[in-house]
Order: C-alpha cells, then sequence, then structure tokens
C-alpha cells in the first residue's frame, strides 16, 4: 500500500489488515498487502472500535452496548451483566468486528465513516509525527561527567569505592601495578554515558497540557471530540513555538476522535 492509497481508500477492513500485517486483500486498485509500517496499540484498536460503535447511536443503548462505547480507556472495568465488554475481546479482533463488511451494515458505521476514523486517530504511518526534544542539559546524576564510581550511591562505607574518597572496602581497588587505589568506573545509567539528557519537548507547556486534557475529556454526545477546544489548543502550541503537521490536524474540519493521534503525542499516549 502507499502513501496515497492509505489517504484516499474507504476500505477499513483492508487498512486495518495493512496496519496489521492480517492476511487479506488490500483496498482495491492497492499495491498489495505488506509488512505493517507502524503496529496500533491495543488501546488504539480498541478506541477506533469504541469511535465506530458510538456512531450508530439508532441502535439504542442498553447495558452491554453503552459499556461498549464507554470503557474505551478502562479495559480494567469489572465485566457487564452478561460477559460481555471491550476489556473481554482482544483488541484487535474488537476493530476488526467494526471494520469488516461481514458484520451487517445495520451494526457498524458506513465504511468512509470507518475509515476516516481509523486515519484520524493512528495518523499516517508513511510520515510518524514526534515531538522535538528539548536542549541537552547537564546530567544531574554524574554531574555531566559520563561515568560514576561503583559504589558511589552506596550508604555503607564497606561497600562504598576509593573513587569517592571512602574506603575501597570490599571492592579491594588497590593495583599492584601502579602501588595506588584505582577505581573503575562505570557509565552513568541516568545518561548512558553521555554526560547530558535531553529536557522536554519545550511545546508542552502547562497551559498546553491543561488545554489538552480538556479536549481529551470533554466530548460531544456521539463520542466526537470539540473543534474548538482543539482549535484553542493549537492556539497554545503554536505560541510555545510548534508548528507543521501537529497544528494543521487539530485545526482540519470534519470529526476527531478520542484516541487522534496529535493529542495523544501531546499527552504522551500510546
Amino acid at each position: 500500500m502507499t502513501e496515497s492509497e492509505w489517504a484516499a481508500s474507504n476500505d477499513p477492513a483492508a487498512l486495518l489488515r495493512w496496519l496489521t500485517g492480517t492476511p487479506g486483500s488490500s483496498p482495491e486498485g492497492a499495491s498489495g498487502v505488506l509488512a505493517p509500517v507502524r503496529m496500533p496499540s491495543e488501546r488504539k484498536l480498541r478506541l477506533f472500535a469504541c469511535a465506530c460503535r458510538r456512531q450508530m447511536p439508532d441502535l439504542g443503548w442498553d447495558g452491554v452496548s453503552r459499556g461498549w462505547a464507554e470503557m474505551e480507556d478502562r479495559p480494567e472495568d469489572p465485566i457487564l451483566a452478561n460477559g460481555v465488554g471491550p476489556h473481554t475481546i482482544p483488541p484487535l479482533e474488537y476493530a476488526e468486528l467494526f471494520a469488516s463488511p461481514r458484520l451487517s451494515p445495520d451494526f457498524r458505521p458506513k465504511p468512509e465513516v470507518a475509515a476516516a476514523i481509523l486515519r484520524d486517530i493512528v495518523g499516517d504511518p508513511f510520515k510518524p509525527v514526534t515531538l522535538p526534544p528539548g536542549p541537552a542539559v547537564k546530567c544531574k546524576a554524574c554531574k555531566g561527567e559520563g561515568w560514576r564510581y561503583p559504589g558511589s550511591e552506596a550508604d555503607d562505607d564497606e561497600y562504598a569505592c576509593a573513587g569517592c574518597k571512602r574506603p575501597a572496602g570490599v571492592y579491594g581497588h588497590y593495583s599492584e601495578r601502579s602501588k595506588r587505589m584505582e577505581c573503575p568506573k562505570e557509565d552513568c545509567p541516568a545518561c548512558g554515558g553521555k554526560g547530558t539528557i535531553a529536557a522536554p519537548c519545550p511545546w508542552i507547556t502547562p497551559e498546553v497540557l491543561s488545554l489538552a486534557r480538556a479536549a481529551y475529556s470533554e466530548r460531544h454526545e456521539d463520542g466526537t471530540l470539540d473543534n474548538a477546544r482543539l482549535g484553542v489548543l493549537s492556539d497554545a502550541l503554536e505560541e510555545a513555538g510548534a508548528d507543521g503537521e501537529i497544528l494543521a490536524n487539530l485545526r482540519s474540519p470534519g470529526r476527531h476522535y478520542r484516541g487522534m493521534w496529535p493529542l495523544d503525542l501531546i499527552l504522551g499516549r500510546a
């Protein structure tokens, strides 16, 4: 499948098969089913299925279907009265249920709607977007040296290292060759021996996080996100220095759903 085929297809079942590497046919006119470019997390598969279910309000909201549509981020909830719920079905099987043409049209959204939901949640697997790290800062654990002596965090001098200006004890770092104490060094585990660590992305300010959490939790009756809130979030991101695809997606018209990739990226959800 090519990037243009991914963007244009209205066949959610084929998109899902290609994305997850499940054997099957490609969308009509596509170049074939290849290995998955980016396997969605179980959470995103479950969110896709729940968003599809929320597009069918005419089915009624009995206990089972309400539970299926309201448990997107709560798979640990108790099993429903009849033992059926999103958490009792493998996420991929749950997602395939609403993407498959085998399910009656009365019980699933239109294929073009399901395909749009999948793209909104997964994003473009050919051009995954990541947040830029902040500037590198000196590692506090090793004070920027990139290494430390064994035992430098020990509380008992019996196990301390002579490099820490304490008795070597059981380490016995006395060298017959140099006739002096020689302390072995090890890479600092906090920075991997680099001496620096990347600061958090400067775009993710407290204001941005607050707006993102509000946009994630506040939804319309059909489960779609509030585009006005997403617009305010994009403005705050732009003020913090963000640009590119993440702003374009947040400001794009149309429906957006819980699990949409830019919102998950900001909130650190997989």
